[in-house]
């Protein structure tokens, strides 16, 4: 860490978390393992950040809520390193709402070690194509 970062003493740093000058960390803070928060980012209170992330420069995480609802309740932000693949093939419930989820690289920037290219093709072979698509009918008249 560098002597220039401002970090609270009660925020609670993982082991090998690189933190750079200027960064500012609040002290209701939890940061993972192996982290990089960059220079200039600002990590605020409610802030959990799990292994292996990376904070960027000018970076403001967890600064209240902009939603005009907001009445100063206690929140919380939760950054994770990798999504789980099984959250984004899950079925719904016909009465679930569908769930948004927000990438900010495209493919996701997830550092899992080696890459290695291939491909999948899902093959099925159905007697009736539209049995695996949910539909209602509903007559009218």
């Amino acid at each position: 860490m560098w002597d220039k970062a401002s970090v609270h003493p009660d925020a609670q740093i993982g082991e090998g978390t690189k933190i750079d000058a200027f960064a500012s960390i609040s002290a209701d803070v939890v940061i993972g393992k192996n982290c990089w928060v960059a220079s200039n980012a600002v990590i605020m209170d409610g802030a959990r950040i799990g292994d292996n992330v990376r904070i960027f420069p000018g970076a403001v995480i967890s600064a209240i809520p902009q939603d005009l609802k907001f009445q100063g309740e206690k929140t919380t932000t939760e950054i994770a390193q990798m999504l789980n693949p099984f959250l984004l093939h899950h079925p719904l419930d016909l009465n679930e709402e569908l769930p948004t989820f927000s990438f900010p690289f495209s493919p996701a920037d997830i550092m899992r070690g080696p890459i290695y290219n291939f491909c999948l093709h899902h093959v099925w072979e159905l007697d009736d194509p539209l049995k695996i698509f949910r539909k209602e009918i509903i007559k009218i008249g």
